[in-house]
């Protein structure tokens, strides 16, 4: 076939891609979806505006547009597009529905209409019907549409927000999906919230516990007293290795009660302090050195138990084991009351230090942690919390409609939380920062008003 012949077969008004290349039958064709969505607006177009633009599209369908139709279609279209301003003809150019897609809207929603017993008048089901039956017979009279149109105006008035494509995104898979979807995200946020806050929770303690016992233990070794005759063997470089030989006491000088309840509750805090600066360490990847028995010692006893060297491994642990109970325990026989004091003051010293070294690390991590992410976690959470309600109340009323603002409020409400932690916008409210963040992300809206008056009294005050 030869191009000629080609081009000649298309119809007027039409390229070889299928596509109006002429700007009467776009209008056109743009005039009757812009009918479609006013109707579906609820807003009622005079038939003097419909008849003219119905008759331009049968004819331009047809082949047989005359200049009398295209005057009429001009100024209809014209007052169409007063009455209809708002409407995107970029939007128009994305949903091109035809008329029996429109006919189905119209019949989905007088279904919905009458099942939640809301009144449609007899004349407009009637007009709606009428259309339905003329397209499935193909003999479609202009009045037929506009009085169509008129109808479907008003069953869209009486049912407000709903649609049809609400009606259908309510029931649909991809909905399903997303409530699936969302609350999969709900639950993971929430357990990584919850357990990162238990366990801060937990750590604060223990935190707080060791600077308690390290003030308690630093007081009764302050009490102790040193002033025994005969203890000069006790102030050699080493006092823990002195402990167990036995020292006697020139006659009429004994060691009291309360001198050995000091001394044992002295070693019970450093056990204690010990023990949970151990704890607290491993949270850390044990980044810290344990002073007990010593750093070195330690760091052979690893190395030999990695490596599985089960002979280095029988020499070095009982001398640790035996090093540690000699800083830790007191001699029950107290053979050398003031060697074991000083020992215990020694340990008191070397502990405290490894501990306030931990308490450090700790603050420095985990605070960045309470201050910065979780904060981001509790909004994202109430975000979530917020997308749900908004959901299930939409889906009750029918009303939900797909919306790109759902991510973007999660994008808001991660920026919201990072920076809740600076600005209190509940500082008024004696609301912990997690339960700030949580409302934050919840309410951004709410939180990005207190900033612009923020904003505004910043402006204000610098007049």
């Amino acid at each position: 076939m030869k191009l000629a012949q080609f081009w000649g077969r298309l119809k007027p008004g039409q390229s070889i891609f299928g596509y109006k290349t002429d700007h009467l039958s776009i209008s056109i064709e743009d005039a009757e979806v812009i009918l479609l969505r006013s109707a579906e607006g609820g807003r009622t177009i005079s038939p003097d505006i419909v008849i003219p633009i119905q008759a331009a599209l049968d004819a331009n369908r047809s082949n047989s547009l005359t200049p009398e139709h295209v005057a009429a279609f001009q100024a209809a279209y014209a007052s169409l597009m007063k009455q209809a301003y708002d409407i995107s003809v970029k939007s128009i150019a994305l949903s091109r529905d035809t008329f029996e897609d429109i006919i189905d809207d119209a019949e989905v929603l007088v279904k919905y209409a009458s099942e939640t017993g809301i009144a449609v008048p007899a004349s407009d089901l009637t007009n709606i019907f009428a259309a339905r039956d003329e397209l499935q017979t193909g003999s479609f009279d202009i009045s037929t549409k506009s009085n169509f149109y008129a109808s479907y105006s008003v069953v869209t008035k009486l049912l407000g927000d709903v649609t049809a494509n609400t009606i259908r995104n309510c029931s649909s898979e991809s909905t399903r999906a997303i409530l699936r979807r969302n609350r999969v995200w709900a639950i993971s946020i929430t357990v990584i919230a919850t357990t990162i806050s238990l366990l801060t929770f937990v750590l604060d303690s223990t935190s707080s516990k060791i600077k308690e016992d390290i003030d308690s233990a630093s007081s009764l070794a302050a009490k102790l007293r040193l002033s025994f005759p005969g203890g000069t063997n006790s102030f050699a470089v080493n006092p823990c290795a002195e402990i167990y030989k036995i020292v006697a006491l020139p006659n009429g000088v004994h060691i009291s009660e309360d001198d050995i309840q000091l001394l044992q509750s002295l070693s019970s805090k450093i056990r204690e302090i010990h023990n949970r600066s151990i704890k607290l360490n491993i949270t850390m990847r044990s980044v810290e050195c344990d002073p007990i028995p010593s750093c070195s010692q330690n760091t052979d006893y690893l190395r030999a138990k990695r490596h599985k060297d089960r002979k280095y491994l029988t020499e070095v642990q009982p001398k640790n084991e035996m090093d540690s109970r000699a800083q830790l325990e007191i001699n029950p026989a107290i053979s050398n009351y003031a060697a074991d004091s000083l020992c215990k003051i020694r340990t008191l010293q070397e502990v405290r230090s490894f501990a306030e070294n931990v308490r450090d690390n700790y603050g420095a991590l985990y605070g960045g942690i309470s201050s910065y992410a979780l904060p981001i976690l509790y909004a994202v959470l109430g975000a979530f919390a917020y997308r749900l309600r908004t959901f299930s109340e939409t889906i009750r009323r029918r009303t939900y409609h797909p919306s790109f603002s759902d991510s973007a409020r999660m994008i808001t409400a991660v920026i919201a939380g990072a920076i809740s932690g600076m600005v209190n916008p509940a500082h008024s409210l004696s609301l912990s920062p997690l339960a700030t963040a949580f409302l934050v992300g919840y309410g951004v809206e709410i939180f990005f008003k207190f900033l612009d008056s923020l904003v505004n009294a910043f402006g204000t005050s610098s007049k």
